[in-house]
């Protein structure tokens, strides 16, 4: 996700209006000393807020200090980092900057003035390593953005880390252009780990979700039972491709025998004629069509699937969507959904584990030696890598952002997605109480982003545009198909608004804020 879009997104996000202040464990905050009370306890102003918390220092009444959150429940406790007072941005800062024992410089001074500006919560273990990094780069206020994010997200702080989330916040790669590009350097190799990438990079340069062939395919189960897994037979299996009396034995023999290019028999036909019923064992399919409308009454069945085989289905149904639609077998929604999910599980290591495109492209460098097609490739890894550590999970709440190709969405440009919200009884984002923001650079009306709010399955939706004027006829055309769509899925719309996009669009800070945080000085000392 590129800085524009990150910080629109993030605007968006806080320009909501909040009656809470949250705190977290490591925070390192400014606040104001209002009075003292019983049991080491004290009335502290934090911006426009009053907590009670406990304290552990010698301070002054009416006077600000930095503090770390310490504890937040059952009661907040803080500690004083530095008690000398501040009263400035400036006094902060090289309050913070002595009490890390770090030298000023000008990079530093601008990364510790955004780690107060945002609150961020931080680990002194992690601090020497993100300062390590700071120091190396080039572009400091690039590199502030960065590393906040990865101490926000509590990301490992290492230079790879560091890159691919560079990489996504800074340089946004095109997923079509890549495609294309890597995909000139993989056509011809053999290598059916090469074949497997181009298949799927062809996905992301093409608007029709693509089509599985049957030597596609054969390659896949091939490469399947070369790596000793059995989910390709499992799932075929399942769908009742195959006979129940078929064993995984059978099926490993029949296709090692056919990679190697002997003939095989099936009943009283030869493996050599070409068509798909002819190579499966005891297959009951009659074409490609057969096959993926299989899989998709499949996955609507109540069977149990792994990870790995719920993976390799919705790959599958991508790479046969246009058979599919050809077909009449699939809705405008189902093909939206069968794109969205099949994109996901492509991108996902842990549950499609030999198709996988993370795993595809550590393949491919691993064997290739044309540095192009290793940049690209590195390049593409980096993007797909900094997806993943978008991910944030705190106890029953989750956060993450995807982006994703837009000409397999029908779109010229790449979509940015953000999500955040409740999580079901399995892990996932709750659909019933969530929250979606999408940034889409279109052809005609520019940049909009999109902000739906569920809450108990009703809908708030805010399209920010930089003409709203322009823009709001066209919504209210829309709206009651939007609607009636949404009450079929069973969701209820409560409102629907337009703003102006431009109202919406902060800057990150300065390096270097200038405002005063001046106060009077009264009171007594107090030991707490």
């Amino acid at each position: 996700m590129n800085n524009r879009v990150t910080q629109l997104f993030q605007s968006i996000r806080v320009s909501q209006p909040t009656s809470s202040l949250s705190l977290k464990v490591g925070q390192i905050i400014t606040g104001n000393v209002q009075k003292f009370l019983p049991q080491n306890k004290a009335f502290i102003q934090i911006g426009k807020k009053t907590v009670v918390a406990e304290l552990k220092n010698a301070l002054q009444a009416n006077q600000r200090y930095i503090f770390q959150v310490k504890q937040t429940a059952p009661y907040i406790n803080l500690q004083v980092l530095n008690e000398k007072p501040v009263r400035s941005q400036k006094d902060s800062v090289a309050n913070l900057l002595q009490h890390f024992g770090w030298k000023s410089t000008e990079k530093r001074e601008g990364f510790v003035s955004q780690l107060l500006k945002e609150n961020v919560p931080i680990k002194e273990s992690t601090i020497p390593a993100a300062i390590s990094l700071l120091d190396r780069q080039p572009d400091g206020k690039k590199a502030n953005v960065v590393l906040l994010e990865m101490l926000k997200r509590e990301l490992p702080i290492t230079k790879s880390v560091y890159h691919s989330l560079y990489q996504r916040m800074f340089e946004p790669l095109s997923f079509s252009n890549i495609a294309t590009s890597l995909n000139q350097y993989l056509l011809g190799n053999e290598s059916l780990d090469h074949k497997q990438l181009s298949s799927y990079l062809t996905l992301f340069s093409k608007g029709d979700g693509g089509t599985l062939s049957e030597t596609e395919l054969k390659n896949q189960i091939i490469n399947d039972v070369k790596n000793g897994s059995s989910a390709t037979f499992s799932i075929f299996k399942k769908a009742g491709f195959i006979q129940e009396e078929v064993t995984f034995s059978n099926w490993r023999e029949a296709w090692t025998t056919y990679a190697k290019g002997e003939v095989v028999k099936h009943g009283n036909e030869p493996a050599s004629n070409g068509n798909v019923k002819s190579i499966l064992p005891l297959s009951t399919l009659q074409s490609m069509e057969d096959f993926f409308f299989g899989l998709k009454s499949l996955l609507q069945s109540e069977q149990a699937f792994t990870k790995q085989e719920k993976a390799m289905i919705h790959v599958w149904l991508l790479q046969g969507l246009s058979s599919l639609e050809k077909a009449n077998h699939s809705t405008l929604n189902e093909s939206f959904m069968i794109k969205l999910k099949g994109f996901m599980s492509l991108m996902n290591p842990e549950g499609h584990k030999t198709h996988s495109l993370p795993m595809l492209l550590q393949s491919v460098l691993q064997e290739s030696h044309n540095p192009v097609l290793k940049q690209d490739a590195t390049t593409l890894l980096q993007a797909i890598n900094g997806m993943h550590l978008s991910n944030v999970e705190h106890n029953d709440w989750q956060q993450f952002s995807v982006q994703l190709p837009g000409q397999l969405f029908g779109l010229k440009k790449d979509v940015f997605t953000d999500f955040e919200g409740k999580k079901d009884p399995n892990g996932k984002v709750n659909v019933n109480h969530c929250r979606i923001m999408f940034y889409l650079d279109l052809e005609f009306l520019n940049e909009v982003v999109m902000d739906m709010k569920v809450q108990n399955r009703i809908v708030t939706l805010t399209v920010f545009q930089s003409n709203p004027d322009m823009l709001r006829p066209i919504v209210n055309l829309l709206q009651p198909k939007l609607i009636e769509t949404l009450k079929d899925m069973d969701y209820k719309v409560s409102s629907i608004h337009v703003k102006d996009l431009n109202q919406n669009s902060t800057p990150y800070p300065n390096e270097k804020p200038s405002h005063s945080l001046t106060h009077f000085a009264k009171g007594v000392d107090l030991q707490v």
